[in-house]
């Protein structure tokens, strides 16, 4: 298995990087707002605790943006692995297809734990 998730990032490279920033920068937001490190004060400041414009911008990319990528990855890159006639008769879509959901199923899943976890500290 990681021989095949190594290939895949060897393959596609940009989205290695995007994938890779993307969860530092989860990992920076939720460390940012659960406590005080030298860079909580980009997030939230002053007394009650409010969200900075950056820790808006944080918090509306991290909801809005993996849903587009969610639609961007289905209707425009992989959208040759869509249902269609063909799928009945190529077991190769067929499986293609069943990976894709897979994929954005899982990715759908670690998304919703990380808007979780922000949302979560967000102050209110």
């Amino acid at each position: 298995m990681s021989t095949k998730f190594f290939a895949l990032m060897c393959r596609n490279r940009w989205l290695a990087v995007l994938g890779a920033f993307s969860m530092l920068d989860a990992v920076f937001v939720i460390s940012g707002l659960a406590g005080s490190t030298l860079w909580s004060p980009w997030f939230v400041s002053g007394n009650p605790r409010t969200l900075t414009d950056l820790g808006v911008a944080h918090v509306v990319a991290w909801t809005v943006l993996p849903p587009l990528w969610f639609f961007f990855e289905t209707f425009i890159i992989e959208d040759r692995l869509l249902p269609s006639a063909a799928h009945s008769m190529d077991a190769e879509l067929k499986a293609g297809y069943d990976r894709l959901r897979a994929a954005q199923d899982l990715g759908a899943k670690v998304w919703a734990a990380v808007l979780a976890a922000i949302l979560f500290l967000v102050p209110k």
